[in-house]
């Protein structure tokens, strides 16, 4: 007897906690709010790119590699051999012009022979400030701080006027970019709060950044034609089997870690702030 009712003792206790632990969920599913996030993968990367060309075409004598720049840095440079001489040859040409319109200065000297030299100079001036501006053009240095992400010249090669060169990421604006499956994309929105972990950074504390979700881009594998703006949205529809998207998430300001370009990670991103119930309220009819 005493035995049976030391198990109905303890099978009463059980039965009761258990009980106090579903009316402890049950208040914490319908009153506390907590976050719910999904996880994408991806990079740090500038959210700006140059593509470094230049308006003359020649011989590269100097190119950045790979890599980051500073500003001020040298990129790439072109031989100016043949323009050097040509300013030498107009700063002499320019002198002696110059001590002929001395000598025919009044009273003295022919008005009409001062007259075309002074043509002479001013042409000669022009034609020395454009030689100057064009040997300018052919160097050109990093606007700002940077990584040099691609190079498609090389010393020694001559290269076309206009002809891209580099492409330079703008280091003073990294961004986070992932690109998530439809099922992932179809529950973001805009200005969304996310947590990136960098896998440079593991620790939970220190390795992570806060962030917004800015935008989402959708992409399409093929290079179809479309013959009508029906089609074209057809295609660019979510769910359709051609479409990718992109995801840009900029962090915030202050960040404790340095963000270089290239780091990998990942994104939490929240896609609802609510109770465990009103989550699956909407869920449920989101399915409808």
């Amino acid at each position: 007897g005493g035995r049976e009712m030391s198990i109905r003792r303890i099978a009463l206790i059980a039965v009761v906690m258990l009980g106090a632990l579903f009316v402890a969920f049950g208040a914490f599913a319908a009153l506390a709010p907590i976050d719910f996030t999904v996880s994408v993968r991806g990079r740090v990367e500038p959210r700006r790119l140059l593509t470094v060309t230049l308006p003359h075409a020649g011989r590269i004598v100097s190119i950045a590699q790979p890599g980051v720049v500073r500003q001020g840095a040298p990129l790439v440079a072109l031989d100016t051999s043949a323009d050097e001489e040509e300013c030498r040859v107009l700063e002499a040409s320019l002198a002696v012009v110059t001590e002929e319109i001395r000598k025919e200065a009044p009273p003295i000297g022919d008005y009409r022979r001062r007259f075309e030299f002074e043509r002479q100079r001013d042409e000669m001036q022009h034609k020395l400030a454009v030689q100057k501006r064009t040997m300018a053009e052919k160097h050109l240095l990093a606007p700002y701080d940077g990584t040099v992400l691609s190079v498609t010249g090389q010393v020694g090669a001559w290269v076309a006027a206009d002809k891209a060169l580099l492409v330079v990421g703008d280091e003073r604006e990294l961004v986070f970019i992932a690109e998530p499956s439809e099922a992932i994309r179809s529950k973001l929105r805009d200005d969304a709060p996310a947590q990136l972990h960098l896998d440079e950074y593991p620790y939970t504390t220190h390795g992570s950044v806060k962030a917004r979700l800015a935008h989402i881009e959708c992409r399409l594998d093929d290079a179809g034609t479309d013959k009508s703006i029906a089609d074209a949205a057809k295609r660019m529809a979510p769910g359709h089997a051609g479409a990718r998207y992109r995801l840009t998430l900029v962090p915030e300001a202050g960040a404790a870690i340095p963000l270089v370009t290239g780091l990998s990670g990942s994104a939490e991103i929240v896609v609802f702030h609510g109770t465990i119930v009103r989550y699956v309220l909407q869920n449920a009819r989101d399915r409808r």
